[in-house]
């Protein structure tokens, strides 16, 4: 019977019955939910687990917190002067819960990643399915989801990422469909107006895919479709050049401006700074090609990425060769062809020139996923001897990955992998072996406990450990200040020789009240913004001495009452007598 949505098969007495697809769609779409459920749990606890972030406070917090005193600074000059993104969008949407409670909140600077965070898992699940099938759609959902170095970025505030992500995933889902060109068009505008470098090389990326897909066509659709890429390029590109002349005109006429990236004389140097000059405009952030892969082989910087490194590499090569042997007449396989350009691209800059900030690695890591996923459901069906011996070496692998105790001195303690690697290999034996054989029944329940060694090894390693000291990412702060950095200080525990790192104790709050302290030449607008965060934060937490520390100083700073700056300070020994409050109490005296 058909037509009414539900199918029906004869049985051999000559009795209709129902098929198990209604019960088979519900088991899929429970483990699609459950995945979901584990990628926003793991969101969730790491914006909860992470300390408040450098350039949550520097240059966002700084930023919006400036933003207030005029529309020109929050429409124009905060965004361009407090980052090297150029384009506004990301300053724009973290505005929107600062303007909404009317004050800047470090759970205010999160709601927006975490929330982008959350959209973007939704997007996966409802498109990918319909693009390149439930399976491979699960196993994207799957990577994307236990992802911790996306966790990380939607769990900071100060990371663009988190929209550059949410907007690509849906996007490179639409390459290849001509249908809805004004949806791309929006899509692309975003990555341009949220980051315009990161943005420029994603567009790029899904330029180049769309061109592949119009190869693959027929002369007669490749016209047509042609006209609707045309359409998206200009709905994305047009308005985001518009926005750069404005910017050309306003802010760069008057003379140099002094950006994140450093003082600029015109867009056009400020544009190749992001670019191709960014080795010179970020030095700290790169290194040798063997410091960008710390991603895929250090388990307790990036257990997640580490763990999943070698299956999706497995399913990217598998992916690749189905496509290099012509295998890409369907959907899926043209889609993956489409997306190897824009992957080749993005690792040769990314990992060729050393970035070693995580977070860059998403400029490809999309396409790689996509690619791996479509691979990685074609490889359960290699026989038993395959899927063995890919399992030894990704055993071999881990063995690896959780054996270093000195990433800086390239250190590897060989001990722990000679002890962990027969037990992986067993593990991956065992999976290889059962895989095959288990029903489409046993399959959730492979996912929920694939599941359930990931999120064990987030909690054993990774941000788990290190966020509530991280103000950077490990690996991303090496270059940044002359004393040990958190890398440094992880070598140090994993060696023996140190603790771990102790958390940062410092809030938004009085970050923002020491940064308007510390400005040379205070105004009286910084000394009353000093005293305004350092006031909040008191109000928070009326036991907190380092607030009425800050408070006095901000007191003092203004020019209150000698009275009053005392009652701060004599209020904040008392809670904890410290040298430094003592020292504040004994010169206020002279």
């Amino acid at each position: 019977m058909r037509g009414c949505g539900v199918r029906f098969r004869v049985s051999g007495a000559g009795l209709l019955t129902m098929t198990e697809k209604g019960e088979k769609s519900r088991r899929r779409w429970a483990t699609f939910a459950a995945v979901l459920v584990v990628g926003m749990m793991l969101r969730v606890l790491c914006t909860w687990r992470c300390c408040v972030g450098y350039d949550e406070v520097f240059v966002m917090g700084v930023g919006l917190d400036k933003s207030a005193a005029s529309w020109g600074r929050f429409l124009l000059e905060v965004p361009l002067r407090r980052s090297d993104g150029i384009t506004p969008l990301w300053w724009w949407l973290q505005a929107v819960p600062v303007l909404a409670v009317g004050e800047l909140t470090l759970a205010g600077l999160r709601v927006v990643p975490l929330a982008l965070g959350a959209i973007c898992l939704i997007i996966t699940a409802l498109m990918a399915p319909r693009r390149i099938g439930r399976g491979p759609a699960l196993v994207l959902l799957f990577v994307v989801a236990t992802s911790d170095v996306l966790a990380f970025t939607n769990a900071r505030g100060e990371f663009a990422e988190s929209l550059l992500i949410a907007a690509v995933i849906p996007a490179m889902l639409l390459v290849g469909n001509w249908r809805r060109p004004w949806l791309k068009g929006l899509l692309w505008l975003v990555l341009l107006m949220a980051h315009l470098g990161k943005g420029a090389l994603l567009v790029g990326g899904l330029l180049t895919a769309e061109a592949v897909m119009l190869l693959l066509m027929e002369q007669e659709q490749r016209r047509r479709c042609g006209r609707a890429l045309g359409l998206s390029a200009g709905m994305g590109v047009l308005p985001t050049l518009l926005w750069l002349v404005f910017v050309n005109g306003q802010v760069f006429a008057s003379g140099p401006v002094e950006t994140d990236a450093g003082v600029r004389d015109s867009l056009w140097e400020a544009l190749w700074g992001i670019t191709f000059g960014y080795a010179q405009t970020k030095p700290h952030v790169v290194a040798s090609t063997w410091d960008a892969l710390q991603l895929y082989v250090d388990a307790s910087v990036w257990p997640l990425t580490a763990l999943v490194a070698v299956p999706v590499l497995a399913g990217f090569v598998a992916a690749a060769v189905q496509a290099g042997r012509g295998d890409w007449r369907g959907r899926r396989g043209r889609l993956v062809v489409a997306v190897l350009p824009w992957t080749v691209v993005a690792v040769g800059v990314v990992i060729g020139r050393g970035m070693v900030g995580a977070r860059f690695h998403l400029l490809y890591l999309p396409a790689v996923w996509l690619a791996a996923s479509v691979g990685l459901w074609r490889l359960r069906h290699l026989p038993a001897p395959w899927l063995v011996g890919l399992g030894f070496l990704w055993a071999a692998h881990l063995a690896m990955a959780f054996s270093w105790y000195g990433w800086l001195d390239h250190a590897l303690h060989p001990s722990w992998g000679t002890a962990a690697a027969p037990v992986l290999a067993a593990v991956v034996v065992a999976l290889a072996v059962l895989l095959p054989a288990a029903g489409r029944l046993q399959r959730g329940a492979v996912v929920a406990a694939m599941c359930v060694l990931l999120t064990g090894a987030w909690f054993a390693h990774g941000v788990w450990r290190w966020g509530p000291a991280g103000r950077f990412e490990p690996m991303a702060e090496r270059r940044v200040r002359p004393e040990p950095t958190l890398l440094e200080r992880v070598d140090a525990w994993r060696r023996g020789e140190a603790n771990y790192p102790d958390r940062y104790d410092k809030s938004l709050l009085i970050s923002l009240a020491n940064y308007y302290l510390q400005k040379e030449g205070a105004s009286g607008w910084d000394a009353a913004r000093a005293v305004h965060f350092a006031e909040r934060e008191v109000a928070g937490d009326e036991q907190d001495p380092r607030a009425w520390f800050y408070l006095g100083r901000a007191y003092q700073r203004q020019g209150r009452p000698v009275e009053q700056v005392r009652a701060a300070y004599e209020r904040s020994y008392a809670i904890r007598p410290e040298r430094i409050v003592a020292e504040a109490l004994r010169n206020l005296k002279e």
